[in-house]
């Protein structure tokens, strides 16, 4: 009997390891899926950024910290590299994460992969997904539960001593 194939193609993989709380537990791992393919080169410009950073200001549920201390992926260790995290929770429980990295020209960051696997897939069947999670994001902020965005563990450090 043959075998149906999957709608959905199996898709690289972006590990990244973020610091646990201290005293709480371990490091733990998340798997973001690779999505360059789809979004064909779409960047987030740092005024997007810039005005997550003004609603952390306003509000209790959108935070930055810096807790990526790995990333990995097919290609190795990057971890040398910057990259930044962008955690969500809706307040229906949906979860979203972005993983972006800087561009060599740091005027953009290229969105290189999503979590979980479902958001993925809603990605895929239509990119307009994507789209509207991004505006709510900076848009409703009332609909999140929880938006985190999370820089590098030693940026923090760097800051930290200036």
């Amino acid at each position: 009997m043959p075998r149906k194939s999957s709608n959905y193609k199996r898709t690289d993989t972006w590990t990244i390891t973020f610091e646990g709380e201290p005293g709480v537990g371990d490091d733990y791992q998340v798997d973001f899926y690779d999505i360059s393919e789809i979004v064909k080169g779409l960047c987030i410009i740092p005024k997007y950024l810039d005005i997550l950073g003004e609603l952390q200001e306003k509000y209790e549920h959108y935070i930055i910290t810096a807790d990526i201390k790995y990333v990995t992926s097919e290609i190795g260790d990057l971890s040398d590299r910057f990259f930044l995290s962008i955690l969500a929770e809706r307040k229906d429980s949906k979860n979203f994460g972005l993983l972006l990295a800087e561009h060599e020209d740091g005027e953009k960051y290229p969105l290189i992969a999503v979590w979980p696997i479902d958001f993925y897939n809603d990605i895929k069947e239509d990119i307009n997904n994507l789209h509207t999670v991004l505006n709510e994001l900076v848009e409703n902020p009332e609909k999140w539960k929880k938006v985190e965005m999370i820089l590098p563990v030693e940026d923090i450090a760097i800051e930290n001593e200036n």
